[in-house]
């Protein structure tokens, strides 16, 4: 068959097959990861693998540059091949290539030309290293483009539910990025060739991402019945959600400029390659949240069904990630000492610890957003970031010279706490007064799985830590089990009763 037939169900069955063959795209990297990184570091050096782990995090940033568009482009498009609408789906991605392009491109130039200033006055590091940095910088202002239209044209294989295909390709991509660093570091220290290759293996990425979008389309790419105007609706949707999301990075990837203004080049590693790899544990999440956006997006009018459901699949969500960050917080320094060494065993166990905390809190955010943006809610999510921003900012800066990186850790573990109790307040208003009780209770079960590993950060209870958490998660499942009953969601068939 050549047109596309939407799923329109939210059927946990076909939820658990999309989200397992998205896992299967991030598991390999992960795995690449944890061999190659403590390789690197040994081959590098302290202060190269400093300039190594900014470039991965540069990367994380311009894998969401799509600036909120990318969600926006998922969300109409999958409503269009819905109504079997191919013309209006094709236009919307049209769309934002056009404008992601254009605003990508400037966004490279604009580093391209603040490059030498970065490398001479922002970052904290040695005269000698400085033309190496700002080399490396030139070299990634090239990927921003590059993640632009990547993520632009993902989002077209998420409308259609092709995650067969995204799986390869994150597959292979994600894990290029940490085994060619890997094979160069065995022949060669020079961290610029390493840094470069990082940045070919991405363009490979996107020509296999643009190559699947358009052979694939159903019945044959539409050329011809292109349009480049915008529905207002879209427009409106976009307008907000790039707003947001461009506050959302500032501030997801501003403690990494701030660590680099604050601390050597030497310490960042500490905190960052913990980010980045035990953040790695939310690929459950982030798969999720993208394998069920889709039917979400065009079941949104359907609110009993919506609102049973989202409260449902958080519970669920906050007691599985609940018990597997408390296992990997209470494993950390025996991770770190064998994987990394003494060093991290010494600078990163209570930093990981607090980190943990905020990660329970963003498996949640992300499933929340995922939830807000599928029912056209983006305003409230900027003006949130818009009030966020300057505290968030202010708080890291005061506490990072206080606490160090711990007072880092504090901080962004807070905010993600805040931020849940905002979406949290954004799903009621837009229910009635009884699912608005329904919805502050799972809430408060979501939230509990948080508080063992509180303990563990703070280093008091410890060893009660893992039995609260279970009887944390067994609340959790039980409400949303009653959720799911309401909602006429069976386990079994995935189906509506």
């Amino acid at each position: 068959m050549n047109r596309f037939e939407p799923q329109a169900s939210l059927g946990l069955r076909r939820l658990s097959v999309n989200t397992a063959l998205q896992l299967s795209g991030q598991l390999l990297p992960l795995a690449s990861a944890a061999v190659a990184i403590p390789i690197v570091y040994r081959n590098l050096g302290a202060t190269d693998f400093g300039v190594f782990t900014i470039a991965l995090s540069v990367f994380g940033l311009f894998s969401i540059l799509d600036l909120g568009l990318g969600r926006a482009t998922v969300r109409f498009t999958a409503r269009a091949f819905g109504r079997q609408d191919l013309s209006a789906a094709a236009s919307i991605l049209a769309q934002s290539v056009v404008f992601l392009a254009a605003v990508s491109l400037c966004l490279a130039i604009f580093m391209l030309l603040l490059s030498p200033a970065i490398a001479s006055h922002w970052i904290k590091s040695q005269h000698s290293d400085r033309g190496t940095i700002e080399q490396c910088l030139l070299l990634l202002s090239a990927a921003a483009p590059i993640g632009a239209m990547t993520s632009v044209f993902r989002s077209a294989l998420e409308a259609r539910e092709d995650f067969r295909s995204i799986g390869i390709i994150q597959s292979a991509a994600g894990s290029s990025t940490y085994l060619v660093p890997l094979a160069l570091s065995l022949v060669e220290n020079d961290v610029r060739t390493i840094v470069g290759a990082m940045v070919a293996c991405r363009a490979l990425a996107l020509a296999a991402y643009v190559t699947r979008a358009l052979t694939a389309w159903p019945s044959g790419f539409p050329w011809s019945d292109l349009s480049l105007r915008g529905h207002r609706e879209f427009r409106e949707f976009s307008f907000w959600t790039i707003g947001s999301n461009l506050l959302g990075a500032a501030i997801v990837y501003g403690d990494r400029a701030l660590l680099v203004r604050l601390f050597g080049l030497a310490e960042i590693p500490f905190y960052n390659v913990p980010l980045e790899f035990f953040g790695r544990i939310m690929i459950l999440t982030n798969s999720l949240a993208t394998v069920i956006f889709p039917p979400l997006s065009r079941l949104s009018d359907n609110k009993a069904l919506f609102e049973r459901a989202f409260v449902a699949f958080m519970t669920l969500l906050s007691a599985a990630a609940g018990l597997i960050l408390l296992i990997a917080s209470l494993v950390t320094p025996q991770v770190l000492l064998h994987w990394l060494g003494a060093p991290f065993l010494a600078n990163s166990t209570h930093v990981v610890r607090i980190l943990m905390v905020g990660l329970e809190f963003q498996c949640l955010n992300v499933m929340a957003l995922a939830s807000l943006n599928a029912r056209g809610v983006s305003r409230p999510i900027m003006l949130m970031h818009l009030a966020e921003a300057p505290l968030y900012f202010g708080a890291m800066t005061f506490f990072g010279l206080r606490l160090g990186l711990d007072g880092i850790a504090l901080v962004w573990s807070g905010r993600l706490v805040v931020e849940f109790i905002c979406f949290t307040a954004f799903q009621v208003r837009l229910v009635d007064s009884g699912s608005a009780r329904s919805q502050w209770v799972g809430a408060v079960l979501a939230a509990a799985n948080g508080l063992p590993l509180a303990l563990v950060a703070a280093s008091i209870g410890v060893a009660t830590a893992l039995p609260a958490s279970i009887f944390a998660a067994s609340l959790a499942v039980g409400w949303a089990l009653l959720q799911l009953r309401g909602a006429g969601l069976g386990l079994a068939s995935g189906e509506r009763a």
